[in-house]
């Protein structure tokens, strides 16, 4: 009796192992998933003045699971968004982007970095300026 519960036991464990196995590559739950922000805007990060035509350094990082990310700006504090760049591959979870900037006057611009294929995303909170050269 006591043989046949162990191996009762053994062979039960190793079914909840397999399903525990099976159900997390299922659903995706890996530690890297459990994070709640899977795009972090680095810079800027918002007060700036950047005047136009200089070069600014837009730099994010994401979580694993993100393979393509795309890049826009706003000058109505959200309202509406232009692509600065619709398909850019994440070879590593920390990337940048040198972005020219454009001649469009505005205090209430802002940055906001998305998954191309999913629902993640992340904006700028605090709106910075572009300022055109008045010569």
């Amino acid at each position: 009796m006591r043989r046949y519960l162990l191996y009762l036991t053994i062979f039960l464990t190793a079914i909840l192992v397999l399903n525990l196995a099976l159900l997390s590559s299922t659903f995706g739950f890996r530690d890297r998933d459990w994070d709640l922000r899977k795009i972090t805007i680095t810079d800027p990060q918002g007060g700036e003045k950047f005047l136009a035509g200089s070069k600014q350094t837009l730099s994010w990082q994401t979580s694993n699971s993100i393979k393509y990310v795309k890049i826009e700006y706003s000058r109505d504090n959200g309202k509406k968004w232009i692509e600065i760049v619709k398909n850019m591959k994440m070879d590593e979870p920390f990337a940048s982007y040198e972005w020219e900037v454009p001649c469009k006057p505005t205090s209430d611009a802002k940055i906001r970095i998305s998954d191309v294929y999913g629902p993640d995303y992340d904006v700028l909170i605090k709106p910075f300026c572009i300022i055109c050269n008045s010569d």
